[in-house]
């Protein structure tokens, strides 16, 4: 279950980087700058995307031991 969460963190990284690769690549404008939008967006949707994701697997109890193979106190 980890490898498989972190498969998708891992595609979000991948995802977020080559967005930021491209964006540096093809800079067109002579002063190389690029509109702030450009890189804060994606960064903050991956940002919220993680820790949604790590919300998800804390209360969905993705992780937690059935009750039936609970020992008895």
């Amino acid at each position: 279950m980890i490898a498989e969460d972190l498969e998708w963190i891992g595609a979000a990284t991948i995802a977020l980087l080559t967005w930021m690769t491209v964006v540096a690549g093809t800079t067109g404008s002579d002063d190389g700058s690029v509109s702030t939008w450009v890189l804060v967006a994606p960064t903050v949707a991956y940002v919220l995307g993680i820790a949604g994701y790590a919300v998800h697997v804390i209360r969905g109890g993705k992780y937690r031991v059935p009750e039936d193979d609970r020992p008895p106190s």
